[in-house]
């Protein structure tokens, strides 16, 4: 009994003595008093590609004409109030900010497209006001963005049935990353025709704008 024992001992201890203290390659390089050893290991991290989102439109607040300039027909610009009524939209803000996000990768471009709709007061939907203009300036914005915001007075309103207008268009190569756009004093103008029935209230609007995941065509 006591001589299987040891045998058993002897052969655990000899079991040891086999296994390496790590894990050691044949061709471990060595280092000796004249080269040192050198070996490379692998660094990793991985990126997935993100979304395009329109993250923020402004309000925009036309300021307080009389009553006689409502009447005759009034070229109104932009103010840096909020509006008193705001859009629902989660999007909608009274900060004047307009901003895109791509984070897509790869620089596919994308297109920004703003249109307005007729004005309307209260609950009188019937008496619709439809802008002679309504027109963007984006030498009155400060703009942060690789892409390309459009240049001299670019109409939104919807006249005639019209599409609105492509402002902000990334070509491929461009707009990646937070692209903002601040609305400042001026930054937009509305013309109204003359009003043979006009009333008091305060006069509403809708302003769509449509992101699109490719660039404008030229």
């Amino acid at each position: 009994m006591k001589k299987t024992a040891l045998m058993i001992a002897g052969a655990i201890a000899l079991g040891m003595a086999l296994v390496p203290a790590g894990k050691v390659s044949a061709d471990a390089p060595t280092a000796t008093a004249d080269t040192p050893a050198v070996s490379t290991s692998t660094g990793q991290f991985s990126v997935a590609a993100g979304a395009l989102t329109l993250d923020s439109v402004p309000d925009i607040d036309f300021g307080t004409p009389t009553m006689a300039q409502f009447i005759a027909g009034a070229t109104l610009k932009s103010t840096t109030a909020p509006v008193t009524t705001a859009a629902t939209d989660a999007t909608a803000n009274n900060g004047g900010t307009l901003s895109v996000t791509d984070a897509r990768g790869g620089q596919a471009g994308w297109s920004l497209n703003a249109k307005s709709g007729d004005f309307v007061t209260g609950t009188q939907t019937t008496v619709k006001i439809t802008p002679d203009t309504l027109t963007l300036n984006p030498t009155a914005m400060t703009i942060s963005s690789t892409a390309t915001m459009a240049g001299g007075n670019i109409q939104v309103n919807s006249e005639k049935g019209t599409t609105g207008a492509d402002i902000w268009t990334a070509a491929q190569g461009t707009g990646s990353g937070l692209n903002t756009a601040t609305f400042n004093a001026g930054a937009a103008t509305l013309v109204l025709p003359a009003q043979s029935n006009a009333s008091e209230g305060t006069y509403l609007a809708p302003i769509t704008w449509t992101l699109s995941a490719t660039p404008a065509a030229n």
